[in-house]
């Protein structure tokens, strides 16, 4: 957000621990609310547009300053009761009380800004955002933290906002309610001393038949009518009621004929491959991690896909590879990279292979905006961007892009 302010207004320097009063005008990516003081922009956390709030100024850079919080003296008509008693406090929500129709639309425009702003696209075509079929109770994985307090006492839960420090809950209320209930018994534990573990990683139960059973490095997810091996510590899509959404805009815009070599690189566990196999030519899997890969490998075999190959490697070196031996192909490349994005050996060697078709799914939608930028000035074309909302009640979002080339096979 820019700092344009009426003609004559000063641009104020409130010291730190200043209160002001702040009116909220919008939200911006990453949660926090946008106020104005002085021609300064303000950010608050928890805030709603159209609340009135006094505020204790926190953190003071040169072009905007952050505050707390002390009294909402006006609140907006937006405003809705948080489900969760441990709102404002863990780091895990920051939408709660905000409508969830509310959410999706402001992470729409979100989208929209963050691809002209920081990826310079004059007009993006930024589709509305899918929603979850769930807003609350969807997450099928949930990262907890075991701490050991004063007296010895073993505290259960997650880390406070901006801190180290461990919030003790209960409960979560945008988890499935297996962790729930596996949550409940890691704090017995806990509590008796069994348990001094720094941090767990608990799995949702799978729902309707049980998984046959596997190694404890293992568990089993589902999606689509298909099951995934998947590494213990690893990866996989996070919402459990809109994963099949996901891969089925990734199917859409590779818009396979089944002449393409489909290239699916970050591709984890095979996610995205087991599904998009029955419409190419071929695929080609790549993924850096050898347990994910070892999964991915069993995954298909267990699919029964006889044109699947993965490659256990860098994803960088591994696509200059391929650019090399793939030459004269139709390639669709499939790209989920990590929240940093592509390193510049992966850009360089997608520039080398120079599919036709890309299509690039991202948690992150800055630094994806910033790729495609490269991208698109590299000879690709911004077609689309899908956002889907993996992440209610969080300020997080998922964004899938396809990019084409004109003049390739």
């Amino acid at each position: 957000m820019g700092e344009k302010r009426p003609p004559g207004e000063k641009n104020v320097t409130p010291p730190p621990g200043a209160v002001l009063d702040v009116v909220i005008e919008d939200v911006a990516f990453g949660g926090d609310g946008v106020g104005r003081v002085g021609g300064r922009v303000v950010f608050v956390p928890f805030t709603a547009p159209g609340d009135e709030v006094r505020v204790t100024v926190g953190e003071i850079k040169k072009r905007y300053a952050r505050g707390v919080v002390r009294e909402v003296v006006k609140a907006s008509p937006l405003r809705v009761p948080p489900r969760c008693r441990h709102f404002t406090r863990c780091g895990g929500c920051c939408y709660q009380h905000l409508p969830y129709e509310f959410q999706t639309r402001l992470k729409e425009g979100q989208v929209r800004e963050i691809f002209r702003r920081i990826g310079r696209f004059a007009a993006p075509s930024v589709t509305p955002v899918v929603p979850s079929p769930r807003p609350y109770h969807y997450r099928g994985k949930g990262e907890f933290v075991v701490s050991q307090g004063r007296g010895g006492k073993a505290t259960v839960g997650l880390l406070r906002r901006g801190s180290h420090e461990t919030v003790e809950i209960e409960r979560c209320e945008i988890v499935h309610d297996s962790i729930n209930e596996a949550l409940a018994a890691l704090t017995r534990q806990a509590a008796a001393g069994e348990d001094r573990r720094r941090r767990l990683t608990l799995w949702s139960v799978p729902e309707g038949a049980p998984p046959p059973p596997v190694p404890r490095d293992r568990v089993w997810r589902t999606c689509g009518g298909r099951t995934f091996l998947v590494p213990q510590r690893g990866f996989f899509q996070n919402n459990l009621y809109l994963v099949e959404d996901l891969v089925a805009v990734v199917g859409d815009l590779c818009g396979l004929k089944g002449e393409e070599t489909v290239i699916d690189a970050y591709g984890g566990s095979g996610l995205f491959s087991l599904f998009l196999a029955p419409s190419a030519l071929r695929v080609i899997g790549i993924e850096a991690d050898p347990e994910a890969c070892s999964c991915a490998r069993l995954n298909v075999e267990r699919a029964g896909l006889r044109n699947v190959e993965w490659i256990t490697g860098d994803a960088g070196e591994v696509l200059g590879f391929l650019a090399r031996r793939l030459g004269g192909e139709r390639v669709c490349l499939v790209l989920d990279p990590p929240r940093g994005g592509l390193d510049p050996r992966a850009f360089s060697s997608v520039c080398a292979l120079e599919p036709a078709r890309i299509v690039y799914v991202s948690c992150h939608p800055a630094t994806q905006a910033r790729d495609c930028r490269l991208l698109a000035d590299g000879g690709w074309r911004l077609e689309e961007v899908v956002p889907l909302d993996m992440f209610p009640q969080t300020a997080h979002v998922e964004a899938v892009a396809l990019l084409t080339r004109e003049g390739v096979p």
